[in-house]
């Protein structure tokens, strides 16, 4: 009967593991699209900076506040890119080269483009430890819980 037990309790392992990284699919699919939603934003509002230059110019007025107004909103869209950005980079298991830029797996200890030693992050606990060897159960119990 412990083979059955045995067996049993890996299966439902094996269930939660498969949902956990196809929650994390889901999620990066949200994130890539929104992102391509906020770049769609960004080239907009270059456009209507643009027109309000062209605009001014032509007319002969000063649009220095709407222009800095302007700046300030793509300004603000760029740090909400950023932070998507880093959100779907941590989703992919990578980590950026704080010297080069370049992508690499997060277990690397050095960019394999420049050698620069790359800061390593403690793996996030899940709140609810499932004993799966995925990493989420820091004590090894095995809860077997779906």
């Amino acid at each position: 009967m412990g083979f059955f037990d045995d067996l049993v309790g890996k299966t439902k392992n094996a269930a939660h593991v498969v949902g956990k990284n196809a929650g994390n699919l889901v999620d990066s699919s949200k994130l890539k699209i929104h992102a391509a939603e906020m770049k769609s934003d960004i080239q907009k509002s270059y456009e209507a900076l643009g027109k309000l230059i062209y605009e001014a110019k032509k007319n002969g007025t000063d649009a220095s506040e709407a222009t800095a107004q302007a700046v300030a909103a793509i300004d603000e869209l760029y740090e909400q890119l950023a932070a998507i950005d880093a959100q779907l980079l941590k989703l992919s298991n990578k980590v950026v080269c704080p010297q080069c830029g370049e992508k690499s797996e997060n277990t690397s200890m050095f960019c394999p483009k420049c050698g620069t030693k790359l800061e390593q992050e403690a793996p996030a606990q899940t709140e609810e430890p499932c004993g799966c060897n995925c990493g989420c159960d820091a004590a090894g119990e095995n809860n077997n819980v779906l």
